[in-house]
């Protein structure tokens, strides 16, 4: 199952801070590109310090001299969307009073339709703080639409994608998904071959004395096998691509990846949120859990069905 052709309703959580006037930048420009609308919703986090003021204070105080938690929370979200270009976007905002972020993004989410949600980080590698940390892992988890964590200013378009593929559905997705959202971008595909095959290949050698010239010709076929898959996937969606290139390399697939980002310098990572290999890394996490925590780049995360 793939995407729609149209993106219709965009959702941008934020916690209001600095960082996250990153991802509701990007989210306007994607807005405007596609033509969709544009959700900001914050979940408030009251302590009972803020129960008590509201409370107390509401009802003594004229609204010019006392705004609640909610109220100031919306005055600041205003105040943000009055810094930005806002033209030609259909834009509206939402404020929950309270519950745990993740559980009240992804019903809110689920309730309006959201085709991309969007999360700002804080910081280059914020992923593991309190609100872009245990939220992002849990929403990328659960929800069904794709999940865009921004950790950069919003400057400039994204031009430069790294795609990792291994041919998995949320894989695939992934790639339409790209090709729908940033059609003039230059792709960098990339499928990192399982590392079990290189140990395998390595214990034969060794134990069965097979010959180094048998090896390597096991070792062309694989990767005769995984470059006519990778012509296969390239081949379904020629007239989409514009500018793309593609590398097949062997080896753990988390590490792999994070070397091709820094060799590539990309604006973008998309991939699945799920794949193949996500059980040899049950220990340590998912390949995509560990991608999102450890880049500096932005990421896409595409689930397995819409």
């Amino acid at each position: 199952m793939g995407y729609k052709q149209k993106l219709n309703h965009i959702l941008i959580a934020t916690d209001l801070s600095k960082n996250s006037d990153f991802a509701l930048s990007r989210a306007i420009e994607i807005a405007k590109t596609t033509k969709a609308n544009l959700t900001v919703l914050h979940v408030v986090q009251k302590m009972y310090l803020d129960n008590f003021l509201d409370k107390t204070f509401k009802k003594i105080l004229p609204k010019p001299l006392w705004l609640t938690t909610e109220e100031y929370k919306e005055q600041l979200i205003q105040e943000k969307l009055h810094a930005f270009s806002i033209e030609k976007v259909n834009i509206k905002y939402a404020i929950i009073s309270t519950g745990k972020p993740a559980l009240k993004i992804l019903q809110y989410a689920k309730k309006t339709k959201v085709d991309l949600l969007i999360m700002g980080a804080h910081g280059n590698y914020s992923i593991r703080d309190t609100f872009v940390g245990t939220t992002a892992e849990y929403v990328v988890k659960k929800t069904k639409c794709p999940v865009l964590i921004v950790k950069k200013p919003a400057n400039i378009a994204y031009k430069i994608i790294l795609l990792p593929v291994d041919f998995s559905t949320p894989s695939k997705n992934a790639f339409r998904y790209a090709l729908q959202l940033f059609p003039n971008a230059n792709l960098k595909l990339l499928h990192v071959g399982d590392y079990q095959y290189e140990e395998l290949l390595n214990k034969e050698k060794k134990e069965e004395n097979i010959p180094k010239k048998k090896i390597n010709q096991i070792q062309k076929a694989i990767s005769f096998y995984l470059e006519n898959k990778m012509k296969k996937l390239i081949n379904g969606y020629k007239k989409q691509l514009t500018k793309y290139s593609t590398s097949i390399q062997f080896g753990y697939p988390a590490p792999t990846i994070l070397v091709a980002a820094k060799k590539f310098n990309p604006d973008l990572i998309v991939m699945g949120a799920q794949g193949h290999s996500r059980n040899h890394y049950l220990f340590i996490g998912s390949v995509a859990n560990w991608v999102m925590t450890e880049t500096d780049k932005d990421i896409l995360l595409a689930p397995r069905t819409k």
